[in-house]
């Protein structure tokens, strides 16, 4: 009998601390989490549009381009298109981030400071049919934006929510866009970058590299004075308990 109650005295103590530990707003539950190597995916599909040769498709070329410019009434826009499969994304992996790499070619127009954003695609495209004048649409507001300068760099935008979505199927991937931030600029001003056609330039291919998050275990983070406050708590409440039941066995002694 004395076994059996000494038992539920601890029962009930080991419940009021796991109570605690529950409810207590110092209690910082977290997951932990494995941060997997870089997964690098090359385009399944790219091509740049020009708006001057307005049926024309580059889809075959080694390089894609931005452009900028507008003489007199003559508008030589470019805008670039990207897509990429992510099949071997790995199954129940998590996006940490994803980021979208372009190297800058020596050619192009005018060498200067352009600002190129990165925007979602909103159709479907095919990378040999794609022409200024079947360009699919795309969201009015830039994923990221980066200013470009000097050719012979990389050159990188954070792509990291449209990718998770992408991988949760919140929205379609259908890739994206890049284009100059201010279209029809009275000078040239042209980046030129390789595409994954770039055979024997093949290590500057753009590329999209994806860091995944695997979710691995629950963890109890506690803070010092919480664990005190935890301890001193379980002794009194055992200490009560104790008594609790010598006052109750002397009384039915």
């Amino acid at each position: 009998m004395q076994n059996k109650r000494s038992h539920s005295a601890t029962s009930i103590v080991v419940f009021f601390v796991a109570f605690i530990l529950l409810v207590s707003p110092s209690a910082n539950c977290s997951v932990l989490a494995s941060q997997g190597e870089a997964l690098t995916i090359e385009p399944s599909m790219d091509s740049y549009v020009s708006q001057m040769n307005s049926e024309s498709n580059y889809g075959n070329a080694e390089v894609i381009s931005v452009r900028s410019f507008l003489d007199n009434e003559y508008p030589f826009n470019h805008r670039i298109y990207l897509k990429f499969s992510l099949e071997n994304l790995s199954e129940g992996a998590h996006v940490g981030s994803a980021t979208l790499w372009l190297y800058k070619y020596i050619e192009g127009g005018k060498v200067g400071d352009r600002r190129i954003e990165v925007k979602r695609v909103l159709e479907s495209w095919t990378e040999n049919e794609v022409t200024w004048v079947n360009q699919p649409s795309v969201s009015e507001e830039s994923i990221d934006s980066v200013q470009i300068a000097d050719p012979g760099y990389w050159y990188e935008w954070d792509v990291t929510e449209d990718v998770r979505g992408w991988v949760e199927k919140r929205v379609e991937n259908n890739g994206f866009s890049l284009v100059d931030s201010e279209e029809n600029s009275s000078t040239d001003c042209a980046s030129v970058f390789f595409s994954r056609e770039a055979y024997e330039m093949y290590v500057y291919r753009p590329k999209l590299e994806i860091r995944q998050i695997s979710e691995e275990i629950s963890s109890l983070s506690l803070d010092y004075r919480f664990i005190a406050v935890i301890f001193i708590a379980a002794a009194v409440l055992l200490l009560f308990v104790a008594r609790f039941v010598k006052t109750r066995n002397r009384s039915r002694a």
